[in-house]
């Protein structure tokens, strides 16, 4: 369809920006409508205005001021303004060179511009100019345009086939109309946003139909590229247990007993090898710690017939080695036999046999990991804005309950009354209720850092969806290194996570016997990488005796008044509040001075 020599007439394009300077010499053949006050303190609407104007001078514009100098636009704004200019009259296009990045009500913004490309109405957004993936300009139903340097001209675009981003459009430089009668050199998504709403104006002048218009774009494109996203194969973590037993009684199922209370299922039974010794004996003697009560049995004694839908799996690497025997494959085996489901630590991906007979069986056969199937292409490793407010437990070594603080702090807030998301690094996590697992504690992790940022990042990005007043998460071992003598003691999987799940407010655990210097460093790093802030500390009441040993050889449970006093030494020399670990009364303070800091910011 010819439309190349058409000019925009009859075409009206709504142009929601920081007004426009209708004083300007580029704007006196064009018909511009003021709906609002449109003058520009900026220069960045006339800018775009003026593109519009040069590339299609018989459009109608109209200047809808959406924001000023005092800042950028707001999602409520957006909608707001949305709502009122489809209310008064239909437009052909609307024009958007801002967007959102944190959106505070996605779905308000997204159900408006439903309504109005319902309409029949076209509309053009650009990306944030930073490359965070914005909005309204990635939504499916709204022509998003980013920028490229590979594009030299206006009408000189790149069209991107399934992806979040339609099209690349001229990223050089171009000398623009600015405020005050000035011109300015500007590059950058707004500016080859309005070469793409002027061809839309063109095409719609020749008759192409508003549906149709992008489809157009795509096959009068100079370049076109189909981003690949065919290894996309994101596991289903919504998982199904009522009723559920655990072998063997290691580290991880002792987590499941210690807080069994937390579990989203009834765990009915849990068993070990008679030759680890455990068997006979209540779960709490065996750990020294906690208070339960249950009895570990013998796996010889387990009743496959019992009502039981789930075998959990610890890890099994260890005893199997021991014993010469291959205990994962002859659970699999059990649970193809009896029709039940396993969740497993170990992967399973030696036993695809076995797995997929127990998926024949209409049961499931998952074990959490993180690799590059899990990551979505097609946002073009732009990050996603997290609107919900994130707490992240991070450390100065391991072994400091960081996983048990983030379930005590998620217990005590939903227990107030409020709605808490919860992203887990332990295997364990799901079955405690999380939302998404990133299993960053026992190998579960096979993906670069720079690709673990991306997939955490996706991963928030589901989890801000679901509409919770806050969200929690928490790091692995120690934050930073304590000396570079050796690559392993640099933690880069855990800068990783700090950056992909970028928390707002950090409580860092710390050791009774940590040295000072050691945790202002700690502090210093985690308050000046990002924009987080540190805002308490928690310390885990156990020591450990290390003289003359490069690794812990004795734990040492602090006596109480031990604890407050290393308490108070710690919150004196650093200057943050400390709490003590697995104190009730201290976990109510920590979660009360948790709730102000976001109230106040």
């Amino acid at each position: 369809m010819d439309w190349k020599n058409k000019t925009g007439k009859g075409i009206s394009i709504a142009v929601l920006d920081s007004g426009i300077d209708l004083s300007r010499r580029e704007f006196r053949n064009c018909s511009v409508v003021a709906v609002n006050d449109c003058n520009d303190e900026i220069g960045h609407g006339t800018a775009v205005a003026s593109i519009l104007a040069r590339m299609a001078p018989d459009a109608q514009l109209y200047c809808y001021k959406l924001f000023d100098a005092t800042g950028g636009a707001s999602s409520e704004a957006l909608i707001d303004a949305l709502t009122q200019l489809t209310a008064e009259r239909h437009f052909d296009i609307i024009h958007l060179s801002c967007s959102v990045v944190v959106c505070d009500d996605m779905d308000g913004l997204f159900r408006i511009c439903r309504q109005i490309t319902d309409a029949g109405t076209v509309i053009v957004a650009a990306f944030d100019n930073e490359g965070a993936v914005s909005y309204p300009a990635a939504f499916d139903n709204v022509i998003g345009v980013d920028w490229s340097t590979l594009c030299l001209a206006g009408e000189d675009y790149i069209f991107l086939e399934d992806s979040a981003v339609n099209i690349q459009g001229v990223g050089a430089l171009q000398r623009l109309p600015w405020r005050d009668g000035s011109y300015k050199a500007v590059a950058g998504a707004s500016f080859a946003a309005p070469y793409i709403s002027s061809i839309a104006a063109k095409m719609l002048e020749a008759g192409v139909a508003p549906k149709d218009i992008l489809h157009e774009l795509n096959q009068n494109a100079r370049r076109r590229y189909r981003v690949n996203n065919t290894d996309y194969h994101p596991q289903n973590q919504a998982l199904r247990i009522h009723k559920a037993i655990a072998f063997p009684f290691n580290k991880e199922i002792q987590t499941l007993s210690l807080y069994e209370d937390q579990l989203v299922f009834s765990l009915a039974d849990i068993y070990d090898l008679p030759q680890m010794r455990n068997v006979g004996k209540t779960c709490s003697e065996i750990m020294h710690f906690g208070n339960s009560g249950r009895t570990v049995q013998s796996y010889k004694k387990i009743e496959w017939t019992d009502d039981f839908d789930t075998l959990i799996l610890g890890h099994l690497d260890e005893i199997s080695s021991a014993f010469e025997t291959d205990f994962l494959r002859a659970m699999l085996e059990k649970c193809v036999e009896f029709k039940k489901n396993v969740y497993a630590f170990d992967p399973l991906t030696n036993y695809p046999d076995l797995t997929e007979k127990i998926r024949r069986n209409g049961n499931f056969a998952f074990y959490p990991k993180a690799d590059k199937s899990e990551i979505s292409c097609r946002f073009l490793d732009k990050l996603f804005g997290i609107a919900t407010p994130v707490v992240g437990v991070f450390g100065t070594s391991p072994k400091q309950g960081k996983y048990s603080l983030q379930l005590a702090i998620r217990r005590k807030m939903t227990e107030i009354g409020y709605k808490v998301g919860f992203l887990g690094t332990e295997p364990t996590a799901l079955l405690f209720g999380a939302d998404l697992v990133f299993p960053f504690g026992y190998n579960g992790v096979h993906v670069s850092d720079t690709d673990s940022v991306l997939l955490l990042n996706q991963y928030m990005h589901q989890i801000d969806r679901k509409g919770y007043d806050i969200i929690i998460t928490g790091s692995q071992s120690q934050t930073v290194p304590y000396n570079l003598f050796r690559m392993n003691q640099i933690p880069t999987a855990q800068y990783a996570f700090f950056v992909g799940t970028n928390p707002d407010a950090v409580i860092l655990c710390i050791n009774a016997y940590d040295e000072i210097d050691y945790v202002r460093r700690t502090v210093g790093f985690l308050n000046s990488y990002l924009n987080s802030r540190v805002v308490a500390l928690s310390l885990f009441p156990k020591s450990y005796e290390r003289e003359w040993t490069a690794a812990a050889s004795e734990t040492i449970m602090l006596s109480s008044d031990e604890a407050y006093a290393r308490k108070e030494y710690y919150s004196s020399q650093i200057g943050i509040p400390c709490f003590v670990s697995g104190d009730e009364a201290e976990l109510e303070k920590l979660v009360d001075h948790l709730t102000d800091f976001f109230v106040e910011e």
